[in-house]
């Protein structure tokens, strides 16, 4: 019985403090109306309009016996206005919750109600909290280019905003506790009632509610308004970096806008990629520039000519060859350039030696000819890399030379059969296994138009190998 009356004494408690908190809200000044302005209002509009009004009712400029008394209430509106937590306090409690706040020393934005909801139950204190729109994310799609060099562009914008009457819409409403919230209270008997806290879309604030029937605004609270925003996409951006542009997303009433949030998005480029601080780029090379060597000039993503040379010293450039070149790679940004020692990343080039789809046989005679002994030594001392055991060089001849590359060069264009060239004394010989013998002397018989036709083709076996030797004296230089 003794549990029953103090439940009982708790909820008369509570229904009481309601009932005054609700008489606070719906009284006082409206100071919204007392500058002309809807509940919405940016802190432009509510400076725009003191000012008007302060020169309108300036005692020094109007004499009439009211003027100084609207010049006061203007200013006391544009106190409590143009402070954000004074504002948000006068939106939620009205009037009577700034005399509260005032009396309990003007604390940083605190519920100066919270002592209604508090009766010695641990936890029961309740805090309003400002609430927010949804953030609306969208891409950002940027071309390459705009990451590499930066730039300052507009974008347009579209977003629900407040209608610009919507002040003339809203009315007192002693059961709104908060936007979108409502305050029902049922009689369950003698003496007895129940709060409950329900969803009311009317409630824009504390005591205040829609009229949805409104003239002011005949398309509802909101209505679209285009913005044109200023983007500043910094050099080096990343994909997935975010500019937010705070309040700009959608308005409602009773509610703080939330963010606008934009994530850049590259395009692809159709030459240059970029991984992390570093860009690539395949370039096509024809095989005469590939055997020779060439020079040519790349242009990069903000215009300039980057050099590329190719060929120094008689180096052939073989497909899939990468040339890096530091510093022609994407911007860093000052804290990540001093933290890895450069400012900018890399650029990978990929050479693709472009062959040609057929050769005349004059061409293909005209190749071997050119290119025979210089390819050839580039091939035995490929094929030399390869084999088991490391080149030999002897005091072979210049025929000697040339039997050895010729072998590689047409093992290398049929089979792909790498053996070791050895060239001692007036000959040459091959070593090869059992595996690759048979090709390795064929490509030797066809050669015999090399050499004197007295020379022989000695098979020996040595090991696990095979060695076929041409030797003649005939061969020395």
């Amino acid at each position: 019985m003794l549990l029953y009356n103090n439940m009982l004494g708790t909820l008369l408690s509570v229904v009481l403090a309601l009932c005054t908190l609700l008489v606070l809200v719906s009284g006082g000044k409206d100071y919204y109306d007392v500058l002309g302005v809807a509940r919405g209002a940016s802190e432009a509009d509510i400076k725009k309009a003191y000012r008007k009004l302060s020169l309108k009712y300036h005692p020094d400029k109007n004499p009439s016996e009211d003027a100084a008394t609207h010049f006061a209430e203007v200013a006391t509106a544009y106190e409590v206005l143009s402070d954000a937590d004074k504002r948000s306090t006068y939106d939620n409690y009205g009037e009577e919750g700034l005399k509260r706040r005032e009396q309990q020393g003007g604390g940083g934005g605190g519920d100066p109600f919270d002592s209604f909801f508090n009766f010695g139950f641990p936890g029961q204190r309740r805090r309003d909290e400002v609430q927010r729109t949804k953030d609306v994310h969208l891409p950002l799609r940027v071309s390459l280019r705009q990451l590499y060099t930066g730039d300052v562009f507009e974008v347009h914008f579209v977003r629900q905003v407040m209608c610009l009457r919507a002040g003339e819409c809203e009315t007192k409403c002693p059961e709104c506790h908060g936007p979108g919230l409502a305050v029902r209270t049922q009689r369950l008997g003698p003496g007895f009632v129940q709060q409950m806290q329900v969803r009311d879309d009317r409630c824009v604030a504390r005591g205040r509610c829609w009229n949805r029937r409104c003239a002011a605004c005949p398309r509802g609270a909101t209505e679209p308004e285009g913005a044109d925003l200023t983007v500043d996409l910094h050099k080096g951006a990343r994909d997935g970096e975010k500019i937010v542009f705070e309040e700009m997303a959608d308005e409602a009433a009773g509610h703080k806008p939330g963010d606008l949030v934009l994530t850049v998005s590259t395009l692809p480029h159709p030459d240059f990629t970029r991984r992390g601080d570093d860009l690539f780029l395949d370039l096509d090379v024809p095989l005469v520039d590939a055997l020779v060597g060439f020079e040519t000039t790349v242009v990069h993503l903000d215009g300039h000519a980057v050099r590329v040379s190719r060929g120094a010293g008689g180096a052939v450039t073989a497909p899939g060859d990468v040339l890096v070149l530091a510093g022609e790679g994407m911007p860093l940004t000052a804290r990540a350039a001093a933290a890895a020692g450069r400012e900018r990343g890399a650029l990978h080039i990929k050479f693709n030696v472009v062959f040609p789809r057929a050769l005349s046989a004059a061409q293909q005679a005209q190749i071997r000819a050119v290119l025979g002994e210089g390819a050839g030594r580039r091939g035995a001392a490929a094929a030399a890399r390869t084999a088991r055991a490391p080149l030999r060089s002897g005091r072979g001849g210049v025929r000697a030379r040339t039997a050895c590359s010729a072998v590689y060069m047409k093992l290398e264009a049929g089979s792909r059969v790498l053996a070791q060239c050895h060239m001692r004394g007036g000959g040459f010989y091959y070593v090869c296994d059992d595996a690759r013998c048979d090709a390795m002397a064929n490509a030797l018989r066809s050669l015999l138009r090399l050499v004197p036709q007295r020379s022989t083709l000695v098979d020996t076996p040595a090991g696990d190998m095979r060695q076929y030797s041409y030797m003649s004296g005939s061969m020395s230089e």
